[in-house]
């Protein structure tokens, strides 16, 4: 993939030839369940660039699942880093460029190893890996934040619960 991320969306410019910044909107976000693949269990969130009421789904199902089977292929190389606890969370980001999967887990006892892909609007089940050096959005960032807290309350805080990490989810809303 040599495209960047950055280069998906070129930056307004103001009458002086000054870059804008978009207005932060708040998104969507909703707890998806939790994905058991093997020894791992993964905390799901999606996050929608449009505002979804809760009597439809959040996440396009079919762009749902190729989520699921892309994590599933990338499994085996968290597995590979070794020195886990079978223990992270996902976000499924329906932006308005691209849909971004990032897959987290934690290892080492206090690192966040991160694993990004993406699928474009062309083909929003084929997700591809990304090599460049993106770590996540505004609005990713309020999921990841959240689970940093989780972990630090849940297993650096002296009593390790896999069960309370597990329950402990960021509550649906906008953010």
């Amino acid at each position: 993939m040599t495209e960047s991320a950055t280069s998906l969306v070129p930056p307004r410019r103001s009458a002086l030839g000054v870059n804008l910044l978009p207005q932060y909107r708040p998104r969507t976000y909703r707890f998806l369940g939790i994905w058991e693949e093997d020894a791992w269990s993964l905390k799901v969130y999606g996050i929608h660039h449009i505002f979804a009421t809760l009597d439809r789904p959040l996440i396009d199902p079919e762009v749902l699942d190729a989520a699921r089977q892309q994590v599933r292929r990338l499994l085996p190389e968290a597995e590979r880093e070794g020195d886990h606890y079978g223990l992270g969370f996902v976000i499924l980001h329906q932006g308005k460029v691209a849909n971004w999967l990032l897959m987290q887990w934690w290892a080492h006892e206090v690192i966040c190893c991160q694993m990004l892909s993406r699928s474009l609007p062309k083909a929003p089940t084929i997700f591809d890996r990304v090599t460049t050096p993106v770590m996540a959005c505004v609005w990713e960032l309020v999921v990841i934040d959240f689970e940093r807290s989780a972990w630090a309350a849940n297993a650096l805080g002296g009593d390790f619960s896999r069960d309370r990490y597990l329950e402990t989810t960021l509550v649906n809303g906008l953010y």
